[in-house]
Order: C-alpha cells, then structure tokens, then sequence
C-alpha cells in the first residue's frame, strides 16, 4: 500500500526496504491499529499474496466473489482514510 511507504518517509525521514507486508510496514511506522482494523490490515495482506503469484489466481477468483471484493475495497478506503489521520 503506497500510502503505508509514504507515511514510513514522513514519519522515519527513509525509505523502507521493499516489502509488500503491509503488516510490517504497519510496526515500522508505529500504528496502532484497533482490532477490527488489525484483522482487516491482516485480511488485506493475505489477500495480496495470490495476486502476486499467477498460478494462485484461479483459487483467488474462485474465493473472492463480487460481494467480498467490494467488502474489501470499501474497508481499505476506510483505512486509507484512518492512515491519513494519524
């Protein structure tokens, strides 16, 4: 997630090592998440390491209906919106 980068260079004046843990990106920044966006953020990175491998697509559409993708796509503009806040 681009936006988690750059809060990383605002907050820590350096680029983070590449890594698409967002997870990680998350500590490296120091926030503080409440549970429910701590298990979406967790939710969203485990979402992401199938679209990076193409041999797992197949599985991933199968799992990720219309519905759930757009559940998921509203619940990152919340976090976006949370992460520009703090």
């Amino acid at each position: 997630m681009p936006l988690l980068i750059s809060v990383n260079v605002k907050r820590n004046n350096k680029v983070a090592p590449k890594s698409h843990n967002l997870l990680w990106l998350a500590e490296e920044i120091k926030l503080e998440f409440s549970e429910s966006l701590y298990r979406f953020v967790f939710q969203l990175n485990d979402a992401s390491l199938p679209t990076r491998y193409p041999q797992e697509l197949k599985a991933s559409i199968k799992f990720y209906s219309k519905e759930i993708t757009l559940e998921i796509l509203n619940k990152t503009k919340e976090l976006q919106q949370w992460i520009k806040k703090q």
